[in-house]
């Protein structure tokens, strides 16, 4: 069963073509007790002190707590009184509901394991989800085909498969599946499942397919965390009339304009994906990057463009909550390689070709002249393969900045309240022949209201 607050969706197109919708990847997460500042995740299991759940990760937007027997409870506000708790698996032994008896759990890093004759359980924390998988052994199928799961609610209500805080949506739960993981081309297949009431506790009660053919049959049902504005790696970089401006961080910026005028003014965006989740010797066929309209401004009078560039290694230290005009590390004092003065004039905010930016386009986006589409407006661009190929290897993100002197047309960004209206990436690609498909649990992207 996994939380994941992001990532990489994959379909199977047939044979071995496969596409993947890639979101922005949280690498921090918001700590209220130190006045919201961004911290990043830790997703290594810690000693939480308490008998009944040992197992506990805190350093993550989704604070864990795990018992020795595999219930979990999940805090998806970071809120303590706020959690959904799942409790270990039940099957039936002769028509009667039995807790399946875990115990004996072995920790290392971010993963949990147990073992019985019958199934192993494995729980892992990745930072911006946790996965449960149960693989069932031997050939052992549950009586009747059906496994529960006992389920709880505090300070949170549910609605179908929504999670709701304060009528606010929180989290997700996706269609279950059953995954072999002994097939080396993947082999998934929904469960049927339903929420129930047995002996006044309320349980997800799963009913199997047929396991037939399959050598390693793991069971993964799955839960979404609703990204907040901690999910994407996104910034802008602004030049402006105003003193200061050239030094002012802007991580939590919205949307972002594109452009740049004869005398001060200028705005770039930069965005990083995380492209971990493409195999390792796959063979990309395109990749399409989307963005979406911020507003229905139309004071330009000609097509306006965006152009992508793919960062170079020069600028690796770049942060989000520290880039800024001046500095690409404004508390390390770390300048743009292309800043030959180090002073944040007019050659800083990574705005040098071939310095701090390969001279070869990624792609570029073209908003029609006079265009009033209104905000939510889908615009996207096909992407150089070859120049992807190498931002896989060395991957510091992409640079966006505008061809008009003034452009007043914005794109959303991660943090933006919508999000359906954040950047994204869509792969195509194709396995190697007899290459396993890559079973992380990114199998979420983010999505606007679950």
């Amino acid at each position: 069963m996994t939380f994941v607050n992001a990532c990489v969706e994959r379909e199977e197109l047939g044979g071995r073509h496969n596409r993947a919708t890639i979101a922005l990847k949280p690498v921090a997460y918001p700590d209220a007790s130190d006045a919201g500042r961004l911290k990043r995740i830790v997703a290594t299991w810690a000693d939480s002190g308490v008998t009944a759940r040992p197992h506990i990760v805190t350093a993550s937007q989704m604070m864990v707590s795990v018992g020795d027997d595999g219930l979990r409870r999940i805090h998806p506000t970071r809120e303590a009184d706020r959690y959904m708790e799942i409790g270990a698996p039940y099957v039936k032994v002769a028509g009667v509901w039995q807790k399946v008896g875990f115990t004996g759990a072995t920790r290392t890093a971010n993963s949990i394991t147990w073992h019985r004759p019958q199934a192993d359980l494995c729980i892992t924390h990745g930072g911006h989800f946790v996965k449960l998988d149960l693989e069932l052994l031997g050939g052992y199928v549950p009586e009747q085909g059906r496994v529960a799961f006992p389920v709880g609610l505090t300070g949170l209500t549910r609605s179908g498969g929504n999670i709701l805080a304060d009528d606010k949506t929180v989290a997700l739960l996706r269609a279950p599946v059953v995954q072999d993981a002994g097939n080396p081309m993947g082999d998934t297949r929904p469960i049927a499942y339903e929420f129930t009431t047995l002996v006044g506790q309320p349980y997800l009660v799963m009913t199997l397919p047929s396991l037939m053919g399959m050598s390693r049959p793991v069971i993964d049902p799955t839960l979404v965390l609703q990204p907040d504005a901690a999910a994407g790696i996104d910034t802008q970089l602004f030049r402006g009339n105003d003193a200061g401006q050239d030094d002012t961080p802007y991580p939590t910026v919205t949307s972002s304009a594109f452009g740049q005028n004869t005398n001060v003014w200028c705005q770039h965006a930069l965005i990083k994906f995380d492209l971990t989740g493409i195999p390792v010797g796959a063979t990309v066929s395109t990749v399409t990057f989307y963005l979406y309209r911020a507003n229905a401004n139309t004071e330009w009078d000609s097509a306006a463009y965006d152009f992508w560039y793919r960062v170079l290694v020069a600028n690796s230290a770049w942060t989000e909550a520290q880039a800024t005009w001046k500095h690409c590390k404004k508390d390390t004092n770390a300048h743009w390689a292309g800043d030959a003065g180090a002073d944040g004039g007019a050659d800083a905010g990574c705005s040098q070709s071939g310095t701090d930016y390969d001279s070869t386009e990624l792609g570029h986006i073209t908003v029609p002249a006079d265009d009033a589409s209104p905000t939510g407006t889908e615009y996207s661009c096909a992407f150089n393969l070859t120049e992807f190929a190498e931002m896989q290897v060395a991957n510091y993100g992409m640079l966006g900045c505008g061809s008009r002197a003034l452009n007043y047309h914005s794109m959303c960004l991660s943090d933006h309240a919508t999000a359906g209206y954040r950047p994204k990436l869509v792969v195509d690609y194709t396995l190697p022949a007899g290459a396993a498909l890559f079973q992380a649990p990114f199998i979420g992207p983010f999505r606007p209201a679950f």
